[in-house]
């Protein structure tokens, strides 16, 4: 049954579409109302924040690899990003545009998304897929310009699929731009093993990396910089690796470094703690909060390896001295009961974060953390993908966030809301009543006092 209240759309000054419910002339039988505290958000883009990083601290560790022998101070991971911002500048990569990755547990997620945030790209980091069919789903819902791929990851053969999507690579000579019929907005395909040659048709992306020198006025970035703000879209997250059941979001460079605040400030970050990531890139447990509360912070990422192991996490868990843990409830139990979980040593380790969907009854997984290493603070990030993966902190509301309950539907509102979902038709928006409100898919919400109840 269609609703009866008044539907339209808005289009938005960066071309995408906002859902407007009316309310004017609708009653409420029951509304309640809860915020978080007040606190000053970010409100620039994540390339000023890496220029402003590395101004501040260049020398200070900013990402670990070491699977990939990478240890990169700011200064370092700003000079790369910049390198690749300006090769994707060359390749015709402009503000809006998609760059869809396929990667594993490697330098190029950071490198990638910041170099996409310095040019006013999105980075849109594709779920794990094994069948060409997905992959061409994929690629025809989200439209790139350009694919970054891994030639293989584990038994994954990516290069292999990736012919078989677009055949029309084995026609191509080598560094020559393809034609694809079926996907005729994509124009190149960069591969990141550096030890593999180029195929046809494709690229390497060592080969696109455009270091410089510039002077200061010379530089391409500097005049995109200056047309880009925080509202700007710079990343899209898929919720399966199905992309018929699969929903996303949209979040602004806004978004992602505010929701890393919120926790860098909530645990109590600073520069020099290292802070682990064991998967979670295509997800907001990763690729927002794990990476940018320690970007945010001045902190370390630390990448144990391409692909998840749980011995290998606990391992390097010990050998990197890590502060925080970043997991979600089942790696988490699986690294608590693993046959190694004993062999190591985690006196360093501060902080578990643990992220689950809203409503989720974390006491077990809390409980069992507790025995395990009783002198570890556990925190339960709980939120929605339309809050960048977090609006509660151990059941409190987060800075800035707004909620309300009305008739039990639970609304959002503040500067952790992503700017909408991507869909066949592009960028549209949530919806958004008059006043700004996002109405979410929780019809069983209650206030108690300070704390929001799911039930």
């Amino acid at each position: 049954m269609l609703s009866s209240r008044p539907i339209s759309f808005l289009r938005r000054a960066n071309g995408s579409f906002a859902l407007i419910s009316q309310f004017k002339n609708q009653k409420f039988n029951a509304s309640t109302y809860l915020k978080g505290k007040e606190s000053e958000p970010i409100n620039n883009t994540i390339g000023y924040f890496l220029s402003q990083n590395a101004r501040q601290m260049p020398y200070a560790n900013a990402l670990k690899c070491a699977h990939q022998n990478v240890n990169w101070s700011f200064s370092t991971l700003k000079k790369h990003a910049e390198a690749l911002a300006c090769g994707l500048v060359e390749l015709g990569l402009r503000p809006g545009d998609r760059l869809a990755l396929i990667q594993g547990m490697n330098a190029e997620n950071i490198v990638a998304l910041l170099a996409c945030a310095k040019i006013g790209a999105v980075l849109v980091p594709l779920p794990d897929i094994k069948a060409a069919k997905d992959l061409t789903r994929f690629i025809e819902l989200v439209r790139p310009r350009v694919v970054v791929s891994a030639t293989k990851i584990g038994t994954k053969n990516y290069y292999k699929m990736i012919r078989e999507v677009v055949p029309e690579l084995s026609l191509s000579e080598l560094h020559l731009p393809f034609k694809s019929k079926k996907f005729p907005f994509c124009k190149q395909i960069l591969f990141t093993d550096m030890k593999e040659k180029p195929k046809e048709g494709t690229y390497q992306l060592k080969d696109y990396l455009v270091y410089g020198p510039f002077g200061y006025y010379e530089t391409p970035l500097r005049r995109i910089a200056m047309e880009l703000d925080s509202t700007n879209p710079g990343l899209i997250l898929f919720n399966d690796k199905n992309p018929d059941k699969a929903t996303s979001a949209v979040y602004s460079h806004k978004n992602i470094l505010n929701a890393g605040l919120t926790i860098a400030n909530t645990l109590g970050l600073k520069q020099g703690d290292r802070v682990m990531v064991p998967k979670y890139t295509t997800s907001p447990t990763g690729s927002i909060m794990g990476n940018f509360s320690a970007f945010v912070s001045g902190g370390v990422i630390v990448y144990p390896a391409e692909e998840y192991s749980a011995s290998n996490t606990l391992s390097m868990l010990s050998k990197e001295q890590c502060t925080t843990l970043f997991a979600e409830p089942q790696e988490l139990e699986e690294l608590l009961n693993h046959a190694d979980f004993s062999k190591n040593t985690y006196d360093h380790l501060k902080n578990v974060v643990i992220c689950t969907p809203l409503g989720f009854d974390s006491s077990t997984i809390v409980g069992l953390l507790g025995q395990k290493l009783p002198q570890v603070k556990s925190w339960v990030v709980s939120g929605l993908e339309e809050t960048s993966g977090i609006l509660t902190i151990n059941g409190k509301l987060v800075d800035n966030a707004e909620v309300k309950v009305v008739d039990g539907s639970l609304q959002v509102k503040g500067p952790l809301v992503a700017t909408g979902k991507w869909q066949d038709i592009g960028h549209v928006g949530f919806e958004t009543n008059e006043d700004g409100w996002v109405n979410t898919k929780f019809q069983n919400a209650k206030i108690e006092g300070n704390n929001l109840i799911i039930a």
